[in-house]
């Protein structure tokens, strides 16, 4: 059997618009290609690797990377589908305007370069 990459697969998928507020604020073409129930949209591939991109999970779910760290300037890079968001910046939880971590329990957590401050910025 023929196995195709990860990469080979992304390549071959359709292009199409999707809505401006679920990649980087803006209206993009972009690409999908869905993979054992989760979707990944994106825009460019460079050299068969693709760094920046969305992926919403089959639980509905959804997370924004960019250079292959969880990032999104923003809004939360992080939006799961029970109502939790996570900010993040470079791979770390990170907000300067609140909490980066908002549970859908009401509790929330803030962080500053990853590291968790104790008490509200």
């Amino acid at each position: 059997m023929n196995r195709r990459t990860f990469a080979q697969v992304l390549a071959a998928s359709v292009s199409f618009l999707f809505p401006s507020y679920l990649f980087a604020g803006k209206t993009s073409k972009l690409k999908m290609i869905e993979i054992g129930g989760n979707k990944y949209y994106y825009e460019n591939m460079i050299n068969g690797k693709i760094t920046d991109y969305l992926m919403e999970d089959c639980a509905g779910s959804k997370y924004w990377y960019l250079n292959g760290k969880l990032h999104r300037e923003n809004g939360p890079a992080i939006e799961y589908a029970n109502g939790d968001k996570s900010w993040c910046l470079n791979g770390k939880h990170h907000r300067t305007d609140g909490p980066a971590v908002e549970r859908a329990n009401g509790s929330k957590s803030w962080y500053l370069n990853g590291i968790e401050q104790f008490s509200p910025i």
